[in-house]
Order: structure tokens, then sequence, then C-alpha cells
């Protein structure tokens, strides 16, 4: 589903029984950061990703990637300094 989405194709509503759904916070991400230099914060935030992400791909987990506002200021302040990518 997520390879036709990225593709611009058309995809139909699909049923599930049950689903999961997970939610995760960093505690104290604003005082972290700000007791980090930028590459510290993207470089935990890439760690903790890649830990998510070979997870979930062990169990075929359709993964929906919510940004909140201190991440995206902090992304928009050193956008030429840092390669992000989804």
């Amino acid at each position: 589903m997520a390879e036709k989405l990225k593709a611009g194709t058309h995809v139909e509503p699909e049923l599930f029984p049950e689903a999961s759904i997970y939610f995760s916070d960093i505690v104290s991400f604003t005082k972290l950061a700000s007791e980090s230099s930028p590459l510290q914060v993207v470089k935990m935030l890439n760690d903790l990703y890649l830990m998510f992400d070979t997870t979930l791909a062990k169990f075929n987990v359709y993964k929906v990637s919510l940004c909140d506002t201190t991440i995206m200021k902090l992304l928009e302040r050193f956008k030429n300094d840092i390669l992000c990518e989804d």
C-alpha cells in the first residue's frame, strides 16, 4: 500500500478486523535537544527511527510517521546542514 501511495496510484480502502496503534514520545525531548548539538539530536533521532523501522520491517507493519513542531523547527533551522529522508 505504501509503495502504491508513493507512486501516486489509487489505493482502494481495506477493512481490517483488528488493528493496533502505537504512539511514542521522547520524554523531555525539548530539554535534551537544547543541551545537545543539532547533529547529536539528528543522530539520536536517526538511531531511534532506524531501530523502530528495523523492528517494524520484521513484522510487515505499516508506519505512519508524525513529526511534532519542535522537530520541524529544528529541521527548518538546519535544513542546509542536514540531509533528511522520510
